[in-house]
């Protein structure tokens, strides 16, 4: 049964992917981007628990949408452990755009 729900999983990525297919987006970028948006994302710990990504890698997909100019960190002012983060007008954009594809899928 394990191995038809991994099965079945991939391919809805691989079809829910094919929409982001002229963006330089993958699913997991657009979705952090969503959650930002959304306020369920304002920091990289956030992207740990809400994507499910180890803290290495949720640091290399942010600092990957930092690069694209799609969000940027901000420090804690209270906290300098914490690094916020939030959306560009850019990144706004992107996701306001690209919504309406998985609405429609």
């Amino acid at each position: 049964m394990g191995g038809l729900v991994r099965e079945t999983f991939r391919a809805m990525v691989e079809r829910v992917e094919h929409q982001f297919n002229d963006t330089d987006l993958v699913l997991s970028q657009w979705l952090t981007l969503r959650l930002i948006g959304s306020g369920r994302i304002a920091c990289i710990g956030d992207v740990v628990r809400e994507i499910g990504l180890e803290s290495g890698s949720a640091t290399r997909l942010v600092d990957q949408l930092e690069n694209k100019k799609l969000l940027v960190r901000k420090r804690s002012t209270t906290d300098r452990r914490v690094v916020g983060i939030r959306l560009t007008e850019e990144g706004e954009a992107v996701v306001k755009s690209t919504q309406p594809r998985l609405v429609s899928f």
